[in-house]
């Protein structure tokens, strides 16, 4: 029978587990450091139903008196931590972004965190926005205490029945779980990421462990071999994985296989395996794994929200020691007295009833908090109007985004200008950085009385052959990206525009260092090709096909792009009571950026080839770009510019190009 008593090599799971994921947070030098949250999930699974099936097996199981000592075990930590992330966003956080805070805090009180990102989020847990997100980790939190409340009662239902009824049924669900994670990974991610009916197999592979009485071969090699193997499949996806691994669902199978491996081998002691993990450094750092686990986030998150998506290795050095601190001092102070000694003074008569108490007002006072905040707005009189201004960026809603196939296959381009024109006489096709301009140039083609269509798709490249691999911010793999690159140019040739248009992120599609860029969509060129080789094919592609039919091909090389978003502009500017610094980037290194890019572009002489530079107009007389005035931010974040930015900035640049289409285009 596996041991469901204190296993000190269980808490060294932990601590492997904990490990992983702050890794994985802090620095992304473990890829697929996440599985740690999986590893957590079937440690939990066992502990619980091995609590559960000796108090079933005694008759004094009690409902009340298990939620209570959840309670005790989860809440004191979680509400305290909660509380701090409301505290510190009073001081740091700009209003909209408190006000999410705030209802994910309410979320968090009410045990419906998963839900409540699942429900509310646009971008999936892997997306750099998430990064800023201070109670984004308290989903899997959740997830635990929603299998705390229904598992628990279906267990002592089920024991009347017999423990191999409940073995059965255990076995059942977890499969009917995998199966339903599986089949729908592909169409509903975010929903087999966040919520328990997708995740509870991984809790119930742990039950199963504590609930079958399981007859362990008690040859040692064997042990040894399968100890290690568990480690392995543990270890292993940690640094195979990635954030492009299609997860949970089967890819969680090998840490959630290796985590029972070892807690199975593990029993009894004795194995290499469980020896390494008995080890005090490790035991000490999973007996603190839970508010290691509470307090790393926030802090990294703040971090980010505050200094950027790339802080310095020295400033993520100080959050981790601040981490460990926060956590020692959480568990040694708030986690043990909760667990051990406020247990002891719990009247045996009350049945866990003053618990249950103290663990309603706690979340009655964050639900308070938080409502309270989401009704203020989140406090806008914390900041001056230039703040405001620079912090609450107003984006526009028009989508033109339209890199998704129709059910027949083919792609929808929707038209902008005038709709009494017979015939295109342009096309806008580009990335975010299109979409940027694309309601200006909407508006002013109205305005001249041209029509125009739009063929824009999220980092996706408009170039030919290439694509910008998801482990950054891509959305489109390389099928889809071929997929969609082949429809645009049969798009061309069929419609055949006077005047095709190309907008996008160059300079990080082609970097003007090394590392990153676009890829090769064909495996052959991948190894050999460079990204500006990558890019001068697909432009010559395009060239070739717009000289076929006697159109003229437009570049528009990037407007400037800067180290720090308004928002991050208008945080520093509010903590350390300063105006708003509204200076940008000078010339010099904006050519700089993009010296590989006009490299390349400059290869490519063609009478049907015109070159525009959006980031000219965006230099003053000192030579220097700004990121808007007092009253006006002209961009949304670091790189991408506003609509009002487009008007007051490029606005001339952009009329006078669509005077010389139009002129063109329509007959004298």
């Amino acid at each position: 029978m596996i041991s469901t008593g204190y296993r000190p090599d269980i808490d060294g799971l932990r601590a492997i587990s904990v490990l992983a994921v702050i890794v994985f947070h802090a620095t992304r030098r473990l890829p697929g450091g996440f599985v740690g949250v999986d590893v957590f999930f079937v440690i939990s699974g066992f502990l619980i139903t091995g609590l559960i099936a000796a108090d079933l097996d005694r008759g004094t199981f009690s409902l009340l008196d298990f939620w209570s000592r959840r309670i005790r075990r989860i809440w004191p930590a979680a509400v305290l931590v909660t509380l701090a992330v409301l505290g510190v966003g009073y001081f740091v956080m700009l209003p909209t972004d408190y006000v999410a805070t705030a209802k994910d805090a309410r979320a968090q009180a009410a045990m419906l965190a998963n839900v409540q990102f699942w429900h509310s989020l646009s971008d999936d847990y892997f997306a750099p926005a998430m990064e800023q997100r201070p109670l984004l980790h308290m989903w899997s939190l959740a997830v635990e205490e929603q299998f705390y409340l229904f598992f628990p009662l279906a267990l002592m239902l089920l024991w009347k029945c017999g423990r191999a009824v409940c073995i059965a049924a255990v076995i059942v669900a977890g499969i009917v779980s995998l199966a339903a994670s599986m089949f729908w990974l592909s169409t509903h991610a975010k929903a087999v990421f966040y919520l328990l009916p997708f995740r509870a197999w991984e809790l119930l592979v742990g039950a199963l462990l504590a609930l079958v009485p399981w007859r362990l071969p008690q040859s040692r090699p064997w042990r040894e071999l399968v100890g290690v193997l568990g480690l392995s499949l543990v270890i292993g996806p940690c640094f195979l994985y990635s954030r492009t691994t299609l997860f949970p669902a089967a890819a969680a199978v090998p840490p959630c296989l290796g985590a029972a491996l070892l807690i199975a081998t593990g029993s009894g002691g004795g194995t290499l395996t469980s020896r390494l993990l008995a080890l005090p450094p490790l035991v000490t750092i999973g007996r603190m794994s839970y508010s290691l686990y509470l307090w790393h986030w926030p802090l990294l998150a703040f971090l980010k929200y505050v200094v950027g998506p790339s802080p310095s290795a020295s400033l993520r050095a100080a959050a981790l020691a601040a981490v460990v601190i926060l956590s020692y001092t959480t568990w040694r102070w708030v986690e043990s007295p909760f667990r051990i000694r406020f247990a002891a003074t719990e009247p045996a008569d009350r049945g866990g009833w003053r618990t249950a108490c103290w663990g309603l007002v706690a979340s009655g006072g964050v639900l308070s908090l938080a409502l309270a905040i989401v009704q203020s707005g989140g406090l806008p009189a914390r900041f001056t109007a230039a703040e405001l201004c620079f912090g609450e960026v107003q984006v526009g809603t028009t989508s033109w985004h339209d890199g998704i196939p129709r059910a027949d296959g083919t792609f929808h381009l929707p038209p902008v200008g005038t709709a009494n024109q017979s015939g295109t006489c342009f096309l806008l096709w580009g990335d975010s950085h299109a979409h940027c301009v694309a309601a200006t140039l909407d508006e002013l083609a109205q305005e001249l009385g041209i029509r125009g269509a739009v063929a824009v798709a999220g980092a996706t490249p408009p170039i030919p052959g290439a694509w910008f691999p998801p482990s950054r911010w891509g959305r489109i793999g390389p099928d889809a990206n071929r997929q969609w690159q082949e429809d645009v140019l049969a798009w061309i040739r069929n419609q055949r525009p006077r005047h095709v248009i190309l907008a996008a992120t160059w300079s990080t599609y082609v970097p003007r260092h090394g590392a990153g860029g676009i890829a090769s969509i064909h495996a052959d060129d991948q190894p050999r090709l460079t990204p500006p080789e990558i890019m001068g094919r697909g432009l010559d592609v395009v060239l070739r096909e717009c000289e076929s039919i006697n159109a003229t091909l437009w570049v528009l090389l990037d407007f400037p792009m800067h180290f720090e978003s308004p928002q991050q502009r208008a945080i520093q500017a509010h903590l350390l009571r300063r105006a708003v610094d509204l200076i940008g980037i000078n010339r010099a290194s904006h050519e700089r950026h993009n010296s590989l890019v006009l490299d390349v572009v400059a290869q490519l002489p063609s009478d049907r080839l015109r070159v525009i530079d959006m980031g000219e107009p965006c230099f003053g007389a000192d030579g220097v770009s700004r990121m808007g005035t007092d009253t006006e931010c002209w961009y949304s974040d670091s790189s991408h510019i506003t609509k009002t930015g487009a008007e007051y900035v490029l606005g001339k640049l952009l009329r006078q190009m669509l005077i010389e289409i139009r002129v063109d285009c329509l007959p004298p």
